[in-house]
């Protein structure tokens, strides 16, 4: 954004701004200014010739970009630091603040995690859309989410689905924040997404991979959440994986369109069998239906496709 800068020695975030910019910001500027609102980095400001400069104090906090840059995002990590941003927004809404003035991208956001407290800039008079940044925001953490702990898969992609189908409603989103919370259930790391299972292993110097395809239907937030993550992809080293939406699926696939159990992959003695266990809208290979509860022979290269989720079985060498 033209004129907003990081003064990392400091620890300032500065933002430099023609005077008459911030007129139509005036009441958000003075509230801000004569409150004390939890949550909103401090600020002073000074004037150079017709331009006024904000200057934010993120003194003894830590930028959210890099935390994630060395971690990946465990569900109690992304849960808390989703649900504090919304809470921020809806306080702001007390005090008359309106959305377009938030930085929401992960650059300007600032933590003390072993607080527990998160900090935002809000730039009076800025032109921008709190939907369209915490969307962009979401899509930064579906990258940076932790692939093994799939309640924090489920999250942060229940979480953008919502926003996608009802849009920026900070009660609906909140809402389903604290119902994830109170859900969560699940030990984090209990299963590898797209990984290794927790059936018996096989003991081989070959090994098979469901490598996952870019090109699937689900296109755009299966590519966001999955394609390009190291090591993506679910080996083959036990004789049956369950594949579906349930969490406690081998293969977990957490996509609407993805029964919760789905279908079965097995690997046995003769070869690859597969297996559709009615799931409403199908299991394919290559390209043709399978049916229901018959175990259908597979075989190297093949393009096997769950609902609209496609990967293909693929031979890597052994350790």
């Amino acid at each position: 954004m033209e004129g907003l800068e990081l003064d990392e020695k400091n620890q300032w975030v500065l933002w430099q701004t023609e005077a008459e910019q911030l007129k139509k910001g005036e009441l958000a500027w003075r509230m801000l200014e004569n409150n004390q609102i939890l949550g909103f980095l401090p600020f002073d400001y000074y004037y150079i010739d017709n331009q006024i400069c904000f200057r934010y104090a993120y003194h003894s906090l830590q930028r959210v970009e890099t935390f994630f840059h060395r971690k990946m995002g465990d569900f109690e990590t992304l849960c808390f630091l989703c649900e504090e941003i919304l809470k921020i927004l809806e306080r702001g809404q007390e005090y008359l603040l309106d959305e377009s003035g938030y930085l929401l991208l992960p650059e300007w956001i600032f933590w003390n995690r072993c607080e527990k407290k998160v900090f935002l800039c809000y730039l009076p008079g800025k032109d921008g859309e709190a939907a369209k940044e915490y969307t962009m925001l979401l899509e930064y953490l579906m990258q940076h989410t932790d692939h093994s702990d799939k309640n924090a898969v489920s999250l942060i992609y229940g979480l953008y689905e919502l926003l996608d189908k009802d849009g920026f409603i900070l009660e609906n989103l909140l809402s389903y924040l604290q119902k994830a919370k109170s859900e969560n259930v699940l030990p984090a790391h209990s299963k590898q997404m797209h990984g290794e299972g927790q059936g018996s292993e096989r003991n081989i110097s070959t090994k098979y991979l469901l490598k996952p395809l870019p090109d699937s239907r689900n296109g755009k937030l299966w590519r966001k959440l999955f394609c390009g993550q190291e090591g993506a992809g679910c080996f083959i080293r036990q004789e049956k994986l369950a594949v579906g939406r349930e969490k406690e699926s081998d293969l977990f696939l957490p996509f609407g369109t993805v029964s919760r159990r789905h279908a079965l992959f097995f690997s046995e003695q003769d070869g690859f069998y597969l297996m559709d266990t009615i799931s409403t809208n199908g299991t394919y290979l290559n390209g043709n239906k399978i049916s229901a509860y018959v175990k259908t022979p597979c075989k190297e290269n093949d393009i096997i496709t769950f609902a609209d989720i496609s990967y293909q079985l693929v031979k890597v060498d052994g350790d």
